[in-house]
C-alpha cells in the first residue's frame, strides 16, 4: 500500500482553476441552451435572452470559475494535509508495472 502524506497546494490550484474555468463554459452553455427553450416556450413578450448570457456574462463567470476553482483547490489541499498529517493520508494499491512513484523511490 502506499499512502498519499502531502499533495502540493499550487499543483492542486492550477487543476482547480482549469476545472473552475470548464465548468464556467459548460455551465454557460447549457445554461443558455435551458434559457432558450424558455423563452421559445414562454409568453410573446420575452424577446430577449437574461444578461448572465451575455458576453460580459461569460467572461466573468470564466474569471470567477478561475479564482473559485484555485482558490477551493489550494485551500482544500491545505486541509487535507493537515488531516493526512494527524490521522495519516488516503491509502492506495496500485497493481502493474513501475509508475512514477515507484521510480522516485529508487
Amino acid at each position: 500500500m502506499k499512502e498519499i502524506s502531502f499533495i502540493k497546494p499550487g499543483s492542486v490550484a492550477k487543476v482547480g482553476a482549469l476545472l473552475g474555468i470548464l465548468w464556467a463554459i459548460l455551465g454557460w452553455v447549457f445554461g443558455g441552451i435551458v434559457i432558450l427553450v424558455i423563452v421559445q416556450t414562454a409568453a410573446e413578450e420575452i424577446t430577449d435572452a437574461p444578461a448572465a448570457f451575455s458576453i460580459s456574462g461569460l467572461i466573468s463567470s470564466i474569471i470567477g470559475g478561475f479564482i473559485g476553482g484555485g482558490l477551493s483547490g489550494y485551500l482544500g489541499s491545505l486541509v487535507y494535509n493537515y488531516i493526512a498529517k494527524k490521522f495519516g493520508g488516503i491509502q492506495i494499491e496500485m497493481k502493474g508495472g513501475k509508475s512514477f512513484v515507484d521510480e522516485a523511490e529508487d
